[in-house]
């Protein structure tokens, strides 16, 4: 529960972003997604380094792991650059 405590700043902030009257459904909808996004992540995860034969005795190719999560950061904030509406809010 503790460890969660990063979650709450998002969610008052995800709350002034949406729409008026639907702010309990966006924040139900994030809270979703960001539990089914935890679950898949550990599956895709696991799978992946499985793939690349990474295991607690051979670390030679995290490096690769680590340039794929740097690109897909990457990609993301990019991709925020171009979206229609302003997340700066300004009151």
């Amino acid at each position: 529960m503790i460890t969660e405590l990063y979650f709450i700043p998002l969610i008052g902030y995800w709350s002034l972003i949406c729409e008026k009257n639907v702010e309990s459904t966006m924040i139900s909808l994030y809270t979703g997604l960001f539990g089914a996004s935890s679950v898949f992540g550990d599956i895709f995860g696991g799978i992946i380094q499985q793939s690349m034969e990474i295991n607690e005795r051979d670390f030679s190719k995290a490096w690769i792991l680590i340039l794929m999560q740097i690109f897909y950061v990457s990609l993301v904030c990019i991709g925020f650059l171009f979206t229609e509406k302003n997340f700066v809010i300004v009151k």
